[in-house]
C-alpha cells in the first residue's frame, strides 16, 4: 500500500479509495467468487469474462483519480430484463455500495468488483446512460444503451431471457404433476405414483381474442358456440370420471389482439405441423392472454390450472398442446404500424397447462388437449408408434382413445383411464404373467355412466407382463339412446354397438429422449371383439377369448376367457425384463444414487428418507477422491438374468435434451435373480467441480420382454452458496440439446422459483441444428440474508421441450389433429444458501493409546450440531482415511484415528477437516496439519 495516495488529496493511506492504485487492499467484506458468464446470450467479449484479458483492455483507459469510471459495457441494446456487464475503474467491491441505473432505471447487482459490475436491467428499463454512483461520484458510459423489442416470429431468432424474482414457496405443482404424481411414467402398479384425487376440480381459464384483421362478425354468437363446446368438454370429463372430475371452464373475451394474423400464423412446412399457430409466437398469445385476463377481466391466474386459448383465425390452424406456461410471462414489442405497444410481465405462483387453439375447432380437440394435461406421456397416433419402431402392422389403439382420434369423441383405452384412476379398485382386476398355468373367466362391463358395483364383475383387466409391458382388455360401447357423450364412432362388428378391446401397452421412446408409453392393439381386428374371437400373444401363450359378447345388453357385458402356460406348452420367450426406473418429473430416480467418503452407513447421505434411504441423488460428489456411483437394476420376470453388461456415463455440462454425447464411465457384468434386484457399484473420480449428468444404461438381451426400459438418468444437481451479507449468487451451466436429425425450435420453461430468489437463464426458446447443442448458464440470486428467506430452499427446475407434429388426418374429418408440446428432458437445481463459514484444525495432535492420534478443531461462527469430515491422508501412499463427527455447543469438534499395524515404526501424515453438507454452515476447507506418529509394533508372544 502507498503512503500517501496520489490520486486522492487528504488521504494519507488511500484506505477507502477504490482506485486501481490500490487494487488488492480492500476489505471487500464479501468476496464472491468471480461468474464465468460463457453461457451467457448473446456473448459477451472475452475481455469482460477473462481476468488477465480485462486488465489488458482497461490499461488503455488508465484513470487517475477515485470516481468511478465506466471503459466499457455489454450488451449496447437488449430486450427488458437482460443481464448486463460493466467494466471500468473505481468501482466498490460490495454489492449494497454501488448504484447501477440504466436508462434512468435502478438495475439488480449481482456481483460486484473494483473492475467489474453484473447486473440485470429492471423490466421497466428505457433508452438511455448507463450510469454507476458510488460514495465518490457517478459515472456514465460510453454510450446509451437501446430497449429492443422481443424478435418477429418470421425471424427464427432465439427468444429473450428468463429473468424475475420467483413468488410464494416455489413449491406449487402445476396440475400434471398433481393428477399423475412425481413419476410421469408409470412402470408397474406398485410403483406407479399416480395420485388422482376421487373427488376434485380442474379449473380452466379461457380467454377467446382474435388478430387485429379478423374479428369475428357475430361476437356474442362466437362466444356462445364457444361455450357450449366447453360445456360438452366438461360433460365429456364427468361422465369419463364418474363425477370425480369437474372441469370447470371460466370463459372470458373476445379482445382485439395486438398483432394482424400474419404474425401469429405460419402456413407451412406441413411436415413440421402446419398450418399452425407459429411456434415461435405462441409466447406472445400466452402473455397477451394471460394480461388480458388478469388486468382486463380481473382475473387471478394462481386459482387455475389450464389456460386455454382460443384464437378466431378465419383460417384452418391445427393446435397446440402440452408444455406449460410461467410461472414468469412476459413480451415486450413497441408500437408500430397496425401493431400494439405491449409490455407485459407476469409471475406466477406455478406453471399452467396450456392449450391454444382455434375457435372453429371441434370439441373433441378442446378434451384432447386438456388431456394432454393429466394423463401420462403416452403415444396412440401412427406417427408416434412408428416413430419409436414399431412393427408397421401394429394396428394403434387411436380410434379408441381420445388422445388419437379425437374428433371422433371415443373414451381413454386402456392404459390412460387406468392411470388416471376413475375406476374402484375393485373394478381393475389385475393378474400377473407366469409360466405357471392359469385359465380364468371374467365378466366385463363397458364403461357406461355409472359405475359397475357388482362385485364379480369388472370394468378393466390389467395383465402384467413385465414392468415395461402391459395388456388391457376392456369392453366398449356406442351410446345408443343414453346420454352418453364418448363413443359414439368406436369401430364395431356390422349389427355390433360394441364390444371387447385388448389393447398392448409397451415402453418407448419417440426419438426425443421422453419416455412414453405405446398403445397398440393387440387383437388382429381392428373392430371390437365379438363372440368367439380372440387376442393372441403366442410368445408367452397367452389366449383371450371372447366366449359371451351379450351377457347383457346394456350396459354391455361381455364374458372373457383368459389362459396362458398350459403345462403342455415350452417354456415362452421374453421370461425376464431388466429394467431401472427412470427419472420423475423432478429429475431423479431412487435407482441411482452417489456416495461419497466415508461410504453408507459409516455417514449418512446428505439427502436420505425417513429410513435413511438415498433421494434426490444421495451425497454430493467430491472432486479429487473416489467416490461411489450406484445403481440399482431389476428384474421383474420369471426367469433370472445372468451376464447381465450394465454401463455407467457420465455428461458434462448437464444438459437438456440428449442427442449422445455420453461418456462411458465403466462396465460390469451381473447376474439378476427373477423378481428381484442388485446394486451395481462404479467408481468415480471427478476430476474438476463440474455438475455432471449421470446415467446407467443395461445392455439388451435376447428374449427380453422390453428394452425401452433399460436405461435411466439422474439430473439433479445441489448448491450450497456462501452467505456473508446476501448469499452469493449459484451459476449452472446447462447444455441445450437437440435430439432430432433435423432443426428445430426447443422451448424453455423454468419453475420452482420462490420468493427471495432471482433467477435468469439467457433464452425462453432457441434454435439448434440436427443433434446440435448450446450451452447457456442459469443463475439463481437469493436477494435477503438467509435468515429473511421465507423458503430456505429454491428447487429450480429447466425443462426443454420440442414441437411435436402429427400429419395422419383424423377419420371423422379428414382434418390433420393438433400439435404438442413435447419434454425432452431437464434438470433440477436445489439451491441451499447457508451461512458463510471457516473451519480450523489446531496444531499438535494428541497420541493416544494404542496407535491412536486424536486432531481437535472448531467452525466459526460457532454453531452445533454442524457435520464435519475430517480425513488423514499418508504422505508417501496418499492412502486416507476418514472420520464423521458433530460439532459441539462451541463449534468445537475432534476425530480419533487409529494406524494400522502393518504401517512403519514411523509414519507421517496429514490432517485436514472439511465442511461439506452442513444444516447451517456453508462448505470449507481447513488448514492442513502434519503430523509424525511412532507406531508401536504388536507384542510377539513368547515362545512355548
Amino acid at each position: 500500500m502507498q503512503d500517501k495516495c496520489a490520486c486522492l488529496p487528504g488521504h494519507s493511506d488511500g484506505k477507502g479509495c477504490p482506485c486501481c492504485c490500490h487494487d488488492g487492499d480492500h476489505d471487500v467484506g464479501e468476496k464472491l467468487p468471480r461468474l464465468s458468464l460463457k453461457g451467457i446470450a448473446p456473448k459477451l467479449p472475452d475481455y469482460m469474462l477473462d481476468e488477465y484479458k480485462q486488465e489488458q483492455f482497461l490499461s488503455l483507459y488508465p484513470v487517475k483519480d477515485c470516481l468511478p469510471h465506466i471503459v466499457e459495457f455489454s450488451p449496447w441494446s437488449a430486450v427488458p430484463s437482460s443481464l448486463m456487464v460493466i467494466i471500468g475503474h473505481g468501482f466498490q467491491p460490495r454489492r449494497e455500495l454501488n448504484t447501477v441505473t440504466v436508462g434512468g432505471i435502478k438495475a439488480l447487482i449481482v456481483t460486484a468488483e473494483c473492475h467489474r459490475l453484473v447486473v440485470i436491467c429492471d423490466w421497466h428499463v428505457k433508452d438511455g446512460p448507463v450510469c454507476v454512483k458510488t460514495k465518490f461520484g457517478v459515472a456514465s458510459g460510453p454510450r446509451d444503451f437501446t430497449v429492443l423489442s422481443w424478435p418477429r416470429p418470421v425471424l427464427e431468432a432465439d427468444g429473450p431471457p428468463f429473468s424475475f424474482e420467483g413468488t410464494g414457496d416455489g413449491a406449487s405443482l402445476d396440475l400434471r404433476t398433481q393428477l399423475s404424481g412425481l413419476n410421469a411414467v408409470a412402470l408397474s402398479a406398485p410403483i406407479r405414483g399416480l395420485n388422482v384425487p376421487k373427488v376434485g376440480t380442474a379449473k380452466v381459464l379461457c380467454v377467446a381474442c382474435y388478430p387485429r384483421d379478423f374479428p369475428p362478425p357475430d361476437q356474442a354468437a362466437a362466444l356462445a358456440t364457444l361455450k357450449t363446446k366447453t360445456a360438452n368438454v366438461t360433460t365429456y370429463y364427468t361422465q369419463a370420471s364418474y363425477g370425480q372430475l369437474n372441469v370447470n371452464f371460466d370463459v372470458v373475451g373476445f379482445f382485439k389482439m395486438a398483432n394482424k394474423r400474419d404474425r401469429y400464423f405460419k402456413a407451412a412446412p406441413v411436415s413440421d405441423g402446419y398450418p399452425n399457430f407459429d411456434s415461435a409466437a405462441l409466447p406472445q398469445i400466452w402473455a397477451e392472454c394471460a394480461n388480458y385476463a388478469k388486468n382486463n377481466q380481473g382475473r387471478d391466474l394462481n386459482t387455475y390450472d389450464v389456460l386455454m386459448i382460443v384464437v378466431h383465425m378465419e383460417i384452418f390452424v391445427r393446435a397446440w398442446g402440452g408444455g406449460s406456461v410461467g410461472p414468469n410471462i412476459t413480451f415486450s414489442q413497441g408500437a408500430a404500424t397496425d401493431q400494439d405497444a405491449l409490455s407485459i410481465n407476469i409471475t406466477l405462483t406455478k406453471s399452467l397447462g396450456q392449450m391454444t387453439l382455434s375457435d372453429d375447432t371441434d370439441w373433441g380437440r378442446y378434451a384432447h388437449e386438456f388431456g394432454h394435461n393429466i394423463v401420462p406421456p403416452a403415444a396412440v397416433l401412427p406417427e408416434d408408434i412408428y416413430a419409436a419402431g414399431q412393427a408397421l402392422e401394429d394396428a394403434t389403439g387411436a380410434p379408441f382413445d381420445l388422445m388419437g382420434n379425437h374428433d371422433s369423441h371415443p373414451l381413454f383405452s386402456g392404459y390412460n383411464i387406468d392411470g388416471l384412476g376413475w375406476f374402484s379398485a375393485s373394478n381393475v382386476q389385475t393378474f400377473q404373467w407366469n409360466t405357471t398355468p392359469f385359465s380364468r373367466e371374467i365378466e366385463i362391463v363397458a364403461h357406461g355412466l355409472t359405475q359397475n358395483t357388482n362385485a364379480s364383475r369388472c370394468h378393466l383387466v390389467r395383465i402384467q407382463v413385465s414392468a415395461g409391458l402391459e395388456y388391457y382388455i376392456e369392453v366398449r360401447q356406442k351410446p345408443g339412446t343414453t346420454t352418453q357423450i364418448f363413443d359414439p364412432s368406436i369401430p364395431t362388428p356390422a349389427g355390433k354397438d360394441g364390444g371387447v378391446l385388448v389393447t398392448r401397452s409397451i415402453n418407448g421412446t419417440v426419438n426425443n429422449n421422453e419416455f412414453i408409453r405405446l398403445i397398440t392393439l393387440l387383437q388382429a381386428s381392428q373392430n371390437t371383439l365379438a363372440t368367439g374371437e380372440v387376442a393372441v400373444d403366442p410368445l408367452r401363450t397367452i389366449l383371450i377369448t371372447v366366449t359371451n359378447d351379450n351377457v347383457q345388453a346394456s350396459p354391455r357385458i361381455c364374458r372373457v376367457k383368459i389362459e396362458w402356460a398350459q403345462p403342455t406348452s415350452p417354456t415362452p420367450k421374453g421370461t425376464f425384463d431388466l429394467w431401472i426406473q427412470p427419472w420423475g418429473s423432478d429429475y431423479t430416480t431412487p435407482d441411482i444414487w452417489i456416495d461419497r467418503q466415508p461410504f453408507f452407513p459409516a455417514a449418512p447421505y446428505d439427502r436420505h428418507d425417513a429410513a435413511g434411504n438415498p433421494v434426490s441423488g444421495g451425497d454430493a460428489p467430491q472432486v479429487g477422491e473416489v467416490n461411489q456411483f450406484n445403481a440399482r437394476i431389476h428384474n421383474s420376470g420369471t426367469s433370472a438374468a445372468s451376464n447381465v453388461l450394465t454401463t455407467f456415463y457420465v455428461n458434462t455440462p448437464p444438459g437438456i435434451g440428449d442427442s449422445g454425447n455420453w461418456t462411458p464411465l465403466q462396465t460390469q457384468t451381473l447376474s439378476v435373480p427373477a423378481g428381484g434386484a442388485v446394486v451395481a457399484t462404479a467408481n468415480w473420480d471427478p476430476s474438476v467441480g463440474q455438475h455432471t449428468c449421470l446415467q446407467v444404461a443395461i445392455v439388451p438381451q435376447t428374449g427380453e420382454v422390453s428394452v425401452s426400459n433399460n436405461k435411466a438418468q439422474e439430473n439433479v444437481f445441489t448448491f450450497i452458496p456462501a452467505s456473508h451479507s446476501v448469499p452469493e449468487p449459484v451459476e449452472l451451466p446447462i447444455a441445450v440439446r437437440n435430439p432430432l436429425n433435423k432443426r428445430t425450435l426447443v422451448w424453455i420453461t423454468l419453475e420452482g422459483v420462490p420468493q427471495g430468489f432471482y433467477v435468469y437463464f439467457p433464452r425462453r426458446w432457441l434454435y439448434l441444428e440436427a443433434l446440435a447443442e448450446q450451452t447457456l448458464e442459469l443463475l439463481v440470486i437469493p436477494l435477503v440474508e438467509v435468515k429473511d428467506l421465507k423458503t430456505k430452499i429454491a428447487n429450480v427446475r429447466v425443462q426443454g421441450y420440442l414441437p411435436w407434429p402429427y400429419n395422419t388426418p383424423q377419420p371423422i374429418n379428414k382434418l390433420p389433429p393438433g400439435s404438442a408440446a413435447r419434454l425432452i428432458g431437464g434438470i433440477k437445481a436445489i439451491v441451499s444458501p447457508k451461512i458463510g463459514s471457516k473451519i480450523v484444525l489446531q496444531p499438535n495432535p494428541k497420541a493416544g493409546d494404542r496407535n491412536t492420534v486424536t486432531v481437535v478443531g472448531s467452525v466459526t461462527p460457532a454453531t452445533a450440531k454442524q457435520s464435519v469430515r475430517v480425513d488423514m491422508t499418508f504422505v508417501d501412499t496418499l492412502r486416507k482415511s476418514y472420520r464423521s463427527v458433530e460439532t459441539n455447543e462451541k463449534g468445537g469438534f475432534s476425530a480419533t484415528f487409529s494406524f494400522p499395524v502393518e504401517v512403519p515404526t514411523v509414519v507421517k501424515v496429514a490432517f485436514q477437516a472439511h465442511i461439506i453438507n452442513a444444516t447451517t454452515l456453508a462448505p470449507a476447507d481447513s488448514n492442513i496439519i502434519h503430523y509424525t506418529a511412532k507406531v508401536d509394533a504388536p507384542p510377539v508372544d513368547p515362545p512355548t
